[in-house]
């Protein structure tokens, strides 16, 4: 489980629990992951790496059931032969280069290796935009500093950060 504002510490029971940090001494941040007894503290580069080594087995594991799927009911193999085509299949995958393809998201073709960079982009802005909203509310409802002011503040928390972040207020979000 990933930690968010307000939940309860993980006990050795619990699963998995990825918690962000910042390192006291250096002021950098650390993403901390627990399962179990274990604990591992990352950088975010790290992080991320192992991240989407996650999402990459989660894909090659609904790509191999599928496969699966296909060999035993479309090709009539029986379980045990499809296992073999599967045994293969990873064997290839493994070991061989990956073809050069390109998807077609909205008319721009591009590399399977670009469209991962840009999710990780646009994943980074997303988080990015809700924490300067939840930091905008909490700059307001409970540090009641006035909206002037607290558009200064985020302004400056960008420029710290380095980015733009353009994000507007839900509808119902007031409160």
């Amino acid at each position: 489980m990933a930690k968010g504002f307000g939940k309860p510490q993980p006990s050795d029971d619990d699963g998995i629990w990825v918690e962000s940090m910042v390192a006291s001494r250096a002021l950098t941040p650390a993403v901390s992951i627990r399962w179990g007894k274990q604990q591992a503290n990352l950088d975010p580069e790290e992080a991320r790496h192992h991240a989407h080594a996650v999402l990459e087995a989660i894909a090659a594991a609904e790509l191999d059931a599928c496969l699966m799927q296909w060999a035993i009911q479309k090709l009539g193999l029986e379980i045990q032969e499809a296992g073999q085509i599967l045994i293969l299949f990873r064997q290839k995958r493994n070991t061989s280069t990956i073809p050069s393809v390109t998807m077609n998201i909205d008319g721009d073709h591009l590399r399977p290796e670009t469209v991962r960079q840009y999710a990780t982009q646009m994943m980074d802005a997303a988080f990015g935009a809700e924490i300067e909203a939840f930091l905008a509310a909490f700059l307001l409802q409970e540090l009641k500093q006035s909206g002037e002011i607290a558009d200064e503040l985020i302004q400056e928390f960008r420029e710290m950060r380095g980015v733009t972040t353009l994000w507007t207020e839900e509808e119902g979000d007031r409160t």
